[in-house]
């Protein structure tokens, strides 16, 4: 039975993994939007399938909001699309983690200050409004973006 493994991230992926057999691990390096190949027996296949969806592994067909960046397909070697859409779902699954870090930030900046207010005496105040800028570190890359978000704590 073959197991193709995707890296549906853009960095490099090192997929360890251990067969029931064998005591040792084993590795396979995945370039960035690239997919390995194991040849190896069912049994040995759902082991391997099973050490990994706790991380997010899942099946090509079935990613969603947990996608952690590697999926898999099973005696099918998976098509550029399969993989670009996986591409694409990491991105966004990131994009909506980094939203949701941001606001919970703010609220935890918010609850500090309240706190603060409250024992020297004073009312809270009405809420809070924080401006968060990016900048890129090499602003001579001729793709470096910017990023510029307010985010408002209401009372």
């Amino acid at each position: 039975m073959k197991l193709y493994i995707a890296n549906c991230t853009h960095q490099s992926h090192f997929f360890n993994y251990r067969l029931p057999e064998r005591l040792q691990p084993f590795f396979h390096a995945i370039p960035s939007g690239h997919q390995v190949m194991l040849d190896m027996p069912k049994d040995s296949v759902n082991f391997v399938i099973e050490q990994h969806e706790l991380y997010g592994l899942c099946l090509a067909s079935k990613i969603n909001g947990k996608f952690s960046g590697l999926c898999y397909s099973i005696d099918k070697e998976m098509d550029v699309n399969a993989i670009q859409n996986g591409i694409d779902q990491k991105l966004e699954n990131m994009e909506a983690q980094s939203q949701e870090i941001r606001e919970n930030g703010v609220i935890a900046m918010n609850h500090v200050l309240d706190q603060a207010a409250i024992q020297n005496g004073e009312a809270p105040q009405a809420g809070l409004e924080v401006e968060i800028k990016g900048e890129p570190l090499d602003s001579t890359k001729g793709d470096a973006k910017t990023f510029t978000q307010k985010i408002k704590v209401g009372k």
